[in-house]
């Protein structure tokens, strides 16, 4: 489905991310991890088309939309959850979960795709008028998440959803991924808890100064050495 290719970038003479290449197919789970700094929000930023690459493809079904604006590629189906959530805070839960819609593919199922998303996060529904920035750290991630499903989204790129988050959220947050991508949806995860990260993703891509530094099935890094010591905190 997305298949990113020799992937250059950076912000003016300061660059992030080289070589990267990576692949996520229909409907799978791919965690991106490595320490802060690594370029990993520069990657999903520049998938979502919010940063240009300076070499190198980014394809979706064949096409290279490296070149396309943001809005277009939210058109396409690729939806970014950005770190930090990105709501609207002077806005109510309604309103925000109402720009999520605004994408021309998302606009004919908005009101239905929003009562699903009250569905999954009833606390949402409780709290639909009251203004995004009076919610819990919890509740305005489930309403950053909620957004990005609105609209519809064929890949998600989730970037520290855990951020700020109580641990009996981590775990309510890992559940509704894990059945979302039981249903169907690709997700691109960068997630600080890199335990949850390799436990909940088929494949995983390790970043290291802006370069896939390993690669591969998550439950086979898990037990990688170099995984285990460098961000796992585990000595054998």
């Amino acid at each position: 489905m997305l298949s990113v290719e020799h992937l250059d970038a950076g912000y003016g003479p300061l660059p992030v991310l080289h070589n990267v290449s990576l692949e996520i197919g229909a409907g799978e789970m791919v965690a991106l991890i490595g320490a802060n700094n690594a370029g990993k929000s520069t990657l999903l930023r520049t998938i979502a088309g919010l940063h240009r690459p300076s070499a190198g493809r980014v394809l979706f079904d064949g096409r290279d939309i490296a070149t396309l604006p943001p809005h277009e590629i939210a058109n396409l189906g690729i939806v970014l959850v950005p770190e930090g959530r990105g709501l609207f805070p002077e806005m109510t839960v309604e309103e925000n979960l109402l720009m999520g819609g605004h994408v021309p593919r998302a606009r004919w199922a908005r009101a239905e795709t929003i009562e699903s998303v009250y569905a999954r996060f009833p606390v949402l529904k409780e709290r639909r008028r009251q203004v995004a920035s009076t919610l819990s750290g919890g509740q305005q991630q489930m309403l950053a998440v909620g957004r990005g499903l609105v609209s519809q989204p064929r890949i998600l790129l989730l970037d520290e959803p855990s951020w700020g988050l109580a641990p009996v959220l981590v775990r309510e947050l890992f559940t509704v991924l894990r059945d979302l991508n039981g249903r169907g949806l690709a997700i691109l995860l960068v997630e600080q808890n890199i335990r949850f990260s390799l436990e909940l993703s088929r494949r995983s891509y390790v970043l290291l100064h802006g370069r896939v530094f390993l690669s591969g099935d998550s439950k086979a890094l898990m037990k990688d050495e170099r995984v285990r010591k460098a961000y796992l905190g585990i000595e054998d």
